[in-house]
């Protein structure tokens, strides 16, 4: 149990991180503890792994399947060990958990993953875009060739 433990090293008092920590799109009511500027948008797992792997990290760190309370859909956290045996920081740029979100974020936007997720992202919302246009112009072609269907004007035949 990590209330029984003081050694940093003990997994159980490693720090935990939700991707929700640092998505730009939630609220500070859905768990957001970043401010937007600082937070990136959508930051999947593999993201946070991609970047917590880099070299210039030079973090420990490991995956759980535990559900953040504030969004039962997402059902994993990291966990990263921040503090040395002697209590000094794993990396001297990231002495804190805030330091720690800020690190992440600022470099998921530079992984390869998330650049080629955006990029298909973009290529999905010009394809949607594209084919919202073409059915735009077919129903505005359809509605000059239709005639006008109405009550024809003239004398009533008795």
């Amino acid at each position: 149990m990590a209330h029984l433990t003081t050694d940093p090293t003990n997994k159980a008092r490693w720090v935990c991180i939700y991707p929700s920590y640092i998505d730009a799109n939630k609220t500070q009511a859905q768990g957001r503890k970043l401010a937007k500027e600082h937070c990136t948008e959508l930051p999947h797992p593999a993201f946070i792994e991609q970047v917590l792997k880099s070299k210039s990290s030079g973090l420990e760190f490991f995956i759980e399947g535990k559900a953040y309370c504030r969004d039962h859909f997402q059902k994993v956290r990291v966990r990263v060990r921040l503090f040395n045996a002697d209590k000094s920081p794993a990396n001297p740029s990231i002495k804190s958990r805030k330091a720690l979100m800020e690190f992440i974020a600022k470099r998921i936007p530079q992984t390869e993953a998330y650049t080629q997720w955006k990029q298909k992202v973009k290529e999905q919302e010009q394809k949607e875009r594209d084919e919202a246009e073409k059915e735009a112009a077919k129903e505005a072609a359809a509605a000059k060739a239709k005639p006008l269907q109405g009550k024809k004007k003239g004398k009533k035949k008795k």
